[in-house]
């Protein structure tokens, strides 16, 4: 029996300049109107926000700050990526990349 085809219509708008001169955005997010959560856009209106741990979760929690109005995100990590943390991470070191890390037990 065939599957039905499912057909999917993807809206897309032109980018709109950015007018507030202190946006850290190049151009106007119209995404967040259209979701609906510009409350909580506001809520995390913030100066500077810090994130310790850039491995795993620090990675998307990055990414997801990254798409926010804040300003500065400060970062600070100390580990250095090795097998038992590099697999957490979007784009994952390479193998040869981590069998050449100082340290590393696996060259």
């Amino acid at each position: 029996m065939p599957k039905p085809s499912i057909q999917a219509k993807v809206k897309t708008f032109p980018p709109i300049p950015a007018e507030d001169e202190e946006s850290v955005f190049r151009y106007l997010d119209s995404t967040t109107s259209r979701a609906r959560i510009g409350a909580v856009s506001d809520k995390i209106r913030l100066g500077k926000v810090a994130i310790i741990g850039i491995g795993g979760t620090g990675a998307y929690i990055l990414d997801a700050v990254a798409k926010t109005p804040v300003k500065q995100i400060h970062l600070n990590d100390g580990d250095t990526m090795l097998t038992h943390n590099a697999f957490r991470a979007p784009g994952a070191a390479t193998l040869d990349e981590l069998r050449a890390a100082p340290g590393s037990h696996h060259g």
